[in-house]
């Protein structure tokens, strides 16, 4: 009698394993398919402004304009990997080193230098926790870009504040199940 309970319980226990993995299954096979219709959407849209199919310019040009997207298509790709990639994870575009850190000069006449400068360089994105505490920023990188001494002054602000750097090739964007490896850097276990 108590040998049929307990192949019962296992039975149950074993069909409750089947069903929560068949279930995951299609929701990360949901989540492919949505993140491959936003990859042709942002394609189509990177040809047609290649193209030159921007919207017209009236002859009397206004003091302001709204812009048609927030981020550029390789921007907006970027940031729907990594938000597909960290979901429990908040994820900010184009911030600034300011924005991130705060600045301790050696000397006090040093702040103002030192804010200016730190304002000029932005991230493409910021990777933070669900309390938002920054854990990474990511940036589009090109090898030109990545002598330069503002580059290197904002990777040392990173480095003293305890902030990742992760730097994407805009050629070979990582793919969703990769963010994380790269953002906490090491292999994911999932």
């Amino acid at each position: 009698m108590w040998y049929l309970v307990a192949l019962i319980w296992l039975a149950l226990i074993a069909g409750v394993i089947w069903l929560y993995q068949k279930r995951r299954q299609r929701f990360a096979d949901a989540a492919a398919q949505r993140m491959e219709a936003v990859l042709a959407d942002l394609k189509r849209a990177a040809l047609a402004l290649e193209a030159g199919h921007a919207p017209a310019v009236a002859s009397a040009a206004p003091l302001c304009a709204k812009r048609e997207r927030l981020l550029a298509p390789a921007q907006a790709l970027l940031y729907l990997v990594f938000k597909t990639g960290l979901p429990g994870h908040e994820i900010f575009p184009n911030l600034t080193l300011t924005e991130l850190v705060e600045l301790v000069p050696a000397r006090p006449a040093e702040q103002a230098a030192l804010a200016k400068r730190a304002a000029q360089y932005g991230f493409d994105l910021v990777v933070c926790t669900r309390q938002f505490a920054v854990v990474a920023v990511v940036v589009i990188e090109s090898a030109a870009a990545a002598q330069d001494e503002q580059a290197r002054f904002a990777a040392r602000c990173l480095e003293a504040a305890g902030i990742r750097r992760v730097v994407v090739d805009p050629a070979r964007l990582p793919k969703h199940q990769e963010v994380h490896a790269l953002v906490y850097g090491y292999q994911d276990a999932r």
